[in-house]
């Protein structure tokens, strides 16, 4: 039984989230907002110690820091703008 109510608090959390997710998503009123946010929602989703939204250029050459949370600020100077292949993030 414990087992069960776990497993229902966890789903009822990850809607709640996503529930959030989408209200603030229909809310923000500009790109920056909106990554913001988003930065944030996972930041707390996934209870990580950071969290980071990147675009990529057109090319898919560049990736550009748009927002972040508790990266440390070296990090963000220094990552405000990274070649795709240089990002941790992933590979194009």
């Amino acid at each position: 039984m414990l087992e069960k109510t776990q497993s229902l608090e966890v789903e009822r959390s990850r809607l709640a989230a996503l529930y959030e997710a989408a209200v603030f998503v229909a809310s923000a009123d500009t790109l920056g907002e909106l990554a913001r946010g988003f930065a944030r929602q996972v930041h707390k989703v996934a209870h990580a110690d950071a969290s980071a939204v990147r675009w990529s250029d057109e090319a898919n050459r560049r990736y550009l820091l748009q927002a972040s949370v508790g990266l440390p600020q070296h990090m963000i100077d220094e990552e405000h703008c990274v070649p795709a292949v240089s990002c941790l993030c992933g590979q194009p």
